[in-house]
């Protein structure tokens, strides 16, 4: 994957200004790049705010010094506990609710501690995935809910048009954009007649703040895909070609003229299987092929089909390919496409080799914390199980061996390979221990660790 540094600085450095001449604050969402570089370019011009969809984006970049984190997903009651905890070590991480029962569960974690928790309010403004309807009876509960309870802080209300990306053209976006203006804005106006303050109003996309010329009656956008852009953008009139920062490099590895195809090394696990703007045209392909050089649509090629690791081109424009020839590609969904990779490769100009940028891992030193701890607290178990039916375990290396060869997932088929299996492994039993089919993956109880997808395909 590759990401042009010169267009990723312009695409902020717009982005940042627009939000401070429609006065309001940036705070960024950081989904796309998992990048704490890029964040901190997105922040340079603002307060230092980010939006994660992930506990483990917010923890990934609180260990990055970011410090005022907004979980822009409803929260599920499991992980209010993971959540409080890493509120208390970076200062604030806002939550989001649309539930009485997402509710009371935060009041009797904060309860239990004593402290309270900074929570918005999802409105739903058309997008129709969550978020409560402002104009149900619901709405006006959870909000008096909020601000009457003591163990949370109640910042606001937070919305998302996601409908805009079903727009045609620029004029459309802007209609989605005023709607989620004014759907929140009534509903924020309506409440506070109601004697109910309302310290935060925020909305979020990339589209909408593209296209909106005014936000007045808001304090806050988190707008995230900007930053990257992609072919979908492009289609729905938010940028032009050229602001797209990120691309994949594939290569042809094979060529049918006969059948008017050509393959390349480069499938879903590179380019995502999003579909892409196919309400705007039916044809897009999974992604668009262009230039190596100045990044113009290649003309007569279509990328018709993804399988894991391989892309079917078609069209008159595969008679010139050959394998070995290079392509880039603008993916449909550059955040989908990000995830596929650990090290997007930095570049400036055409195609110049610039160190990989840091990459945040979803859930980084944290899944490497908690397999220590899993070991050593399995290691434990058994240690104390053991020892109580043969004290003399302690002197016996051959078991302490085997113990750790299946706690790193070596079965005892591979070990008998490898060694004359000892009488005393028969005492060991499992349940304590990780399974050999697993690995060192460990039981994620409190739900707050989660997994984002980073598997660079070699190919690309």
């Amino acid at each position: 994957a590759l990401v042009d540094l010169d267009r990723l600085e312009s695409n902020a450095k717009r982005m940042a200004e627009k939000a401070m001449r429609l006065g309001v604050r940036l705070r960024p969402h950081v989904k796309t790049h998992k990048c704490i570089e890029a964040a901190r370019i997105q922040t340079d011009l603002h307060f230092g705010g980010l939006t994660v969809s992930t506990l483990a984006e917010a923890q990934a970049f609180a260990a990055g010094g970011f410090s005022d984190i907004t979980y822009a997903v409803p929260i599920a009651p499991q992980k209010i506990a993971d959540a409080a905890d890493l509120h208390a070590e970076i200062g604030t991480l806002n939550l989001l609710v649309d539930h009485p029962d997402t509710v009371r569960a935060i009041e009797v974690l904060a309860s239990s501690r004593s402290i309270t928790l900074p929570v918005y309010l999802e409105i739903d403004c058309g997008g129709g995935r969550s978020g409560v309807d402002p104009a149900s009876d619901l709405a006006q509960v959870l909000v008096r809910r909020l601000a009457d309870s003591e163990s949370i802080d109640f910042r606001g209300l937070l919305t998302h048009a996601g409908h805009a990306y079903s727009a045609r053209s620029r004029s459309e976006v802007y209609e989605v954009a005023c709607e989620e203006r004014n759907l929140i804005t009534a509903f924020a106006a309506e409440v506070r007649d109601l004697g109910v303050e309302i310290p935060d109003v925020s909305v979020g996309s990339t589209p909408t703040l593209r296209a909106i010329d005014d936000l007045t009656g808001v304090t806050e956008a988190r707008p995230g895909n900007y930053l990257f852009y992609d072919f979908f953008q492009t289609a729905i009139g938010s940028c032009d070609l050229d602001d797209v920062a990120f691309s994949v490099l594939a290569t042809v590895i094979s060529v049918d003229t006969e059948q008017g195809r050509a393959i390349i090394d480069a499938g879903a696990l590179a380019l995502s299987k999003d579909p892409g703007p196919t309400h705007v045209d039916p044809e897009c392909g999974f992604g668009l092929p262009v230039t190596l050089e100045d990044q113009h649509r290649l003309p007569g090629l279509r990328l018709a089909g993804l399988t894991q690791e391989h892309g079917t081109l078609t069209g008159p424009g595969v008679e010139a390919l050959h394998p070995g020839t290079r392509l880039r590609f603008l993916p449909n969904h550059s955040c989908l496409s990000a995830a596929c990779f650990d090290r997007p490769a930095g570049e400036r100009g055409v195609l110049a080799s610039h160190p990989p940028r840091q990459k945040v891992q979803g859930t980084g030193s944290k899944v490497a914390r908690s397999i220590t701890l899993s070991l050593v607290a399995r290691t434990a178990c058994a240690f104390i199980l053991i020892s109580r039916q043969r004290p003399q375990w302690y002197f016996e290396p051959m078991t302490a061996v085997l113990f750790w060869a299946r706690a790193r997932g070596v079965t005892e088929a591979k070990w008998r390979k490898r060694r004359k299996r000892s009488s005393t492994t028969k005492r060991l039993s499992r349940p304590w221990m990780l399974s050999s089919t697993s690995g060192c993956a460990p039981a994620c109880t409190s739900g707050a660790l989660e997994t984002d997808r980073t598997t660079p395909t070699a190919s690309t």
